[in-house]
């Protein structure tokens, strides 16, 4: 994986929540990653994860990544329709 897509990979990762952070680190820990922890962060050097591991994180971050643009889709559906039917009703 290019320095580029490794710099791409970690600016989304950085935007997820507890949740998909907790997945990934196992994910690291199945790999037998080594990684740095203190009290508030886990810290891990991506130039040397290993190929196979890091197609698995990428793989698990467009999973989350195409579920986020359905929620937004989604949300944008029922926002709409909420309006929709206000407007109805007032009328």
């Amino acid at each position: 994986m290019s320095s580029s897509e490794l710099l791409e990979l970690k600016r989304n990762i950085d935007k997820f929540g507890k949740k998909e952070h907790v997945y990934i680190l196992r994910i690291l820990k199945e790999h037998n990653v080594e990684m740095s922890e203190n009290s508030e962060s886990t810290f891990v050097n991506m130039k040397v994860i290993p190929e196979e591991c890091l197609k698995e994180i990428r793989d698990f971050v467009c999973i989350c990544l195409q579920n986020l643009e359905v929620d937004k889709d989604r949300a944008k559906e029922y926002d709409l329709s909420l309006c929709t039917n206000e407007a109805e009703v007032g009328t």
